[in-house]
């Protein structure tokens, strides 16, 4: 049995959202004052986003998204050592994700597995084998069902980049968390996308993605940048290990 794919999409969709990159819970130190950032065009202030997220070693992303016209609620923290853990929901049902680094688990609820198990045959029998319990896919079965790069943020890090034909415009200052931000506004038709990025010459990072007006809305928030991530190891005794049932 495979997670589906509806649920593992949210990575690109991250990639996308977060295309410029962070947010510092660390004081701005620019309330009240100017800043270079401020004056700066709407691509300078792109392509300094982008460089100073690369360089982030772990990140918390938390907000809602749709994939594949599926709603996702989202609350990860991830780190470039493949570390992660938080929680995804998907309609009725939730799951505790983590990865410890070489394996990843997930923990869901019933409604969690009946959906990801629907039209299979043995639904019922899934169902109750894993509700409850911290499912293991790491190795080459976590591999095969792609959700080890769910937790690659090394791979989301690169996949965020400038562009350097940018339409965005930048907004008023306006306040993100208690945090001077500064909106940066993209229209494409019906479609809306806003980026928020922290008005803060040493670190410049996103603050917050919207979608408008697009099939696949949502928002994201960034936070606790460089904060290390703590894994908390599920007890042998709960864990199933799908590669030792020979799951597929």
């Amino acid at each position: 049995m495979r997670v589906k794919k509806s649920i593992l999409a949210a990575t690109a969709v991250l990639a996308t959202a977060a295309g410029l990159a962070g947010c510092s819970n660390g004081g701005s130190g620019t309330e009240g004052s100017a800043t270079k950032l401020q004056e700066s065009s709407a691509q300078e202030i792109t392509d300094k986003a982008a460089e100073a997220t690369k360089a982030l070693d772990s990140v918390r992303m938390a907000g809602q998204i749709y994939s594949e016209g599926e709603r996702l609620q989202l609350d990860m923290a991830l780190a470039k050592d493949g570390k992660c853990t938080g929680t995804i929901s998907m309609g009725e049902g939730t799951a505790e994700v983590l990865n410890n680094g070489t394996a990843s688990y997930m923990k869901g609820d019933e409604a969690f597995w009946q959906a990801q198990s629907k039209g299979e045959a043995e639904a019922g029998t899934f169902v109750e084998m894993l509700k409850g319990r911290w499912v293991k896919m790491g190795g080459e079965q976590g591999a095969d069902a792609g959700f080890d790069s769910f937790c690659d943020l090394d791979k989301l890090l690169a996949d965020m980049d400038s562009d350097t034909s940018t339409k965005a415009t930048k907004g008023e200052l306006t306040e993100i968390d208690g945090r001077q931000a500064i909106p940066l506004v993209e229209e494409d038709g019906k479609e809306t996308t806003t980026v928020y990025v922290a008005n803060d010459d040493a670190e410049p990072y996103l603050l917050r993605m919207e979608n408008e007006g697009s099939d696949e809305p949502g928002v994201m928030d960034l936070t606790d940048h460089n904060k290390p991530v703590k894994i908390t190891e599920p007890p042998a005794s709960e864990v199933l290990d799908l590669a030792e049932l020979g799951a597929q």
